[in-house]
């Protein structure tokens, strides 16, 4: 009869030392300093997928693969990204531009296209991207894009690859955005 006393006591000590214990933090959080770290790099990175797609002879696709990739790995650490960007690319004998339109907000979209006064709705689904062509334009002009909620305007030059990207990394609460003007 003693033994089950000393079982039961034995027991209800154990109960009483696991209860005092504060509660662990959930294995799947990582720091939050790897999603600047992983900010910093694609801040440098579109850039550069933009050049590697114009030496080969088709950025927009080039640009597609590189955003897709990236969508990929940040999953792998637990971040849902999120991504808009556009280019222009000007042919300065013909004066034509070619407006570029990446979506990879994580819904479809109908993007508000203007550039001097000519006003196009381009229709860009998630994970994909359009190209629509502007005729005789000017060596330098404004071009301005409405997407979703977001809205941007800008001053580019006809003979020049222009880029804006707008990247945005989200895991639970923490959301960092920036965004790449090249």
């Amino acid at each position: 009869m003693k033994a089950q006393f000393f079982i039961l006591g034995a027991v209800l000590l154990c109960s009483l030392f696991f209860i005092g214990l504060p509660p662990g933090k959930p294995l799947t959080q990582l720091p939050l300093q790897d999603m600047d770290y992983i900010l910093q790099n694609l801040e440098n990175e579109f850039p550069h997928a933009l050049n590697l797609g114009l030496e080969d002879g088709n950025p927009r696709q080039t640009m597609e693969d590189f955003s897709s990739w990236v969508r990929g790995l940040t999953s792998n650490f637990l971040m849902n990204f999120s991504s808009f960007w556009v280019f222009a690319e000007g042919d300065p004998a013909t004066g034509n531009v070619v407006v570029s339109l990446g979506n990879y907000m994580g819904t479809d979209m109908t993007v508000n296209v203007n550039l001097d006064g000519d006003q196009r709705n381009v229709f860009v689904q998630d994970g994909d991207s359009q190209s629509t062509t502007f005729s005789s334009v000017g060596s330098g002009y404004g071009l301005s894009v409405q997407f979703g909620s977001e809205a941007r305007s800008f001053t580019w030059q006809r003979d020049k690859v222009n880029l804006f990207v707008m990247i945005e990394l989200e895991r639970g609460e923490n959301i960092a955005r920036r965004n790449v003007l090249a």
